[in-house]
């Protein structure tokens, strides 16, 4: 059954910001996207952060997100991670307790490890914008957060999905990583 566009209660003022504070929060979704910056497109490593339920805190079940920059000067190590800070990314890691020397063939594989992990955040607001200032290990480490059920849309349902395979899900390899098309390879 479909639904027809209608306008009569339509408003832009339902948007709440949630209030600054330390969150605790499940790793949903990794999707690295393209952006233009300066007439350059730029990529992004862009988290999608569930608000644990089973922890006493406002905006249950609410999201807030976070991003990674690539950087414009990578250096030796940010090249494993495909220019994305390495620190940053170790710092994710290790605040997900994923285990310490465990090897990886590219960041897509340890973008898979961290989906569904816990950890918790500081959320801080600069003008209107949300911003996650500070990410650090969850204080409630046996999650029993309930997942509302959902028959028709989840979070990870891409509504437009994009045509250069630029989600980490579903990448099966390094080879089939770096197979992604550009747009310089598709045909129109």
């Amino acid at each position: 059954m479909g639904f027809k566009n209608n306008y009569a209660n339509a408003s832009n003022d339902n948007f709440e910001a949630k209030p600054d504070g330390t969150y605790e929060v499940i790793i949903k979704s990794i999707k690295e996207k393209e952006y233009k910056k300066d007439g350059q497109t730029k990529k992004s490593l862009n988290l999608m952060l569930l608000i644990r339920n089973d922890v006493d805190q406002p905006s249950q079940n609410g999201y807030l997100f976070h991003t990674y920059f690539k950087r414009n000067y990578p250096n030796e190590m940010d090249a494993q991670v495909r220019g994305y800070n390495f620190n940053q990314i170790m710092w994710l890691a290790k605040m997900a307790k994923l285990p310490e020397d465990k090897e990886y063939e590219t960041l897509a594989d340890l973008c898979k490890d961290l989906i569904d992990k816990c950890i918790s955040v500081v959320l801080e607001h600069n003008g209107k914008y949300e911003n996650i200032v500070e990410i650090g290990e969850t204080q409630y480490p046996e999650c029993k957060h309930k997942y509302k059920p959902s028959a028709d849309i989840s979070a990870d349902d891409d509504f437009a999905p994009s045509s250069r395979g630029d989600s980490f899900k579903g990448q099966q390899s390094a080879a089939d990583f770096a197979s992604a098309p550009l747009d310089d390879d598709l045909p129109f």
